[in-house]
């Protein structure tokens, strides 16, 4: 597939499949962020069903700031929580008799399990901000319009600062979309429900 080719919506009101998995990050850090062909199918469902609902309602264009991540730019961008996962895992695994071992096979397991729960690598999640649009404003309508969703999770959110933070959503197939709102100040702690505003 083409990068100008639209894989949600037309010229008028669409997003490209280039806009689906460009990222400053991996550009920087020289990381193929190419989906595989399998996955195309699952970013054109998140497109239809989470940004094509948005752009139509709010009638602004914008583009995702991240979409699809491979594996490699997941693990770069997510460094600092994978971290803490090793860090935990490896606390954890010193009190067995074979610690010398353990540790490490623990932590490479706990970041295998943590990368493999992430829902950017599927195709599944998409972060954005809406221009003029605060963050609280789009995830209400998105909820209130009833369509499906996994996670709604409002990331680095300061009601004082509408250019801060973004808007995380993702969707999975079938009827395992759990309708999950968060918020995180930090990326590390998380509360249910939405950001207090001002």
């Amino acid at each position: 597939m083409n990068p100008a080719d639209y894989i949600a919506g037309d010229k008028d009101a669409g997003f490209t499949f280039g806009e689906c998995f460009k990222s400053d990050t991996a550009d920087r850090e020289g990381v193929d962020n190419t989906p595989p062909a399998d996955l195309i199918p699952v970013i054109a469902a998140t497109a239809a069903g989470v940004l094509m609902p948005l752009r139509t309602h709010f009638a602004i264009p914008f583009a995702p700031l991240s979409f699809f991540r491979s594996r490699a730019l997941e693990r770069l961008i997510c460094a600092k929580a994978i971290e803490r996962v090793r860090e935990a895992a490896r606390k954890a695994a010193v009190v067995r008799p074979n610690k010398a071992t353990a540790a490490p096979l623990a932590m490479d397991a706990a970041e295998s399990k943590y990368l493999d729960g992430k829902q950017h690598p599927k195709g599944n999640a998409v972060d954005f901000r809406i221009p003029r649009v605060s963050l609280v404003d789009a995830g209400r309508w998105f909820e209130r319009s009833g369509l499906p969703f996994d996670q709604m999770i409002f990331e680095f959110y300061n009601p004082a600062n509408l250019a801060a933070g973004w808007l995380h959503i993702s969707l999975v197939d079938g009827n395992h979309n759990r309708r999950m709102i968060l918020t995180t100040a930090d990326g590390a702690t998380y509360a249910g429900g939405y950001p207090a505003t001002v």
